[in-house]
């Protein structure tokens, strides 16, 4: 089951939300500009999340489980400027700016796989020292 994309588009008094375990796709700019949008439960059903999805979630602190989240489009988190930490044991794919202007986000956890698909892929040779 898709979360259509728009559906709560500017949703201004939206403070947490808990999905459905049907859920697999968070459709595009599902949650655009839900500002007061502070708490999301993702279900592990989920495992695509739209292009813009939550973006402009300002005050989005705790995105809850994306584990099994295997595509996040280009700005889906674009400008939660108060996202901490995100943690994804699947993904396979990200699309570009996903996270531009999370300024709080302090903690990214990838699995190896897509780790090292992003060091092919940008040409890097081991740019951390542990993974």
């Amino acid at each position: 089951t898709q979360l259509n994309g728009d559906l709560f588009n500017n949703c201004r008094n939206l403070s947490v939300v808990t999905l459905h375990d049907r859920v697999n796709t968070i459709g595009c700019m599902a949650f655009y500009n839900c500002q007061s949008l502070k708490e999301l439960k993702i279900p592990d059903s989920v495992t695509i999340i739209e292009a813009g999805a939550f973006r402009n979630c300002t005050n989005l602190k705790s995105v809850g489980n994306l584990d099994n989240v295997k595509f996040l489009y280009q700005y889906a988190f674009m400008n939660c400027s108060s996202l901490e930490s995100v943690s994804f044991r699947d993904l396979e794919d990200m699309g570009a700016g996903a996270f531009i202007g999370c300024e709080s986000l302090k903690k990214v956890y990838i699995n190896k796989r897509f780790y090292f698909l992003l060091c092919k892929r940008f040409n890097l040779l081991n740019p951390f020292p542990t993974i």
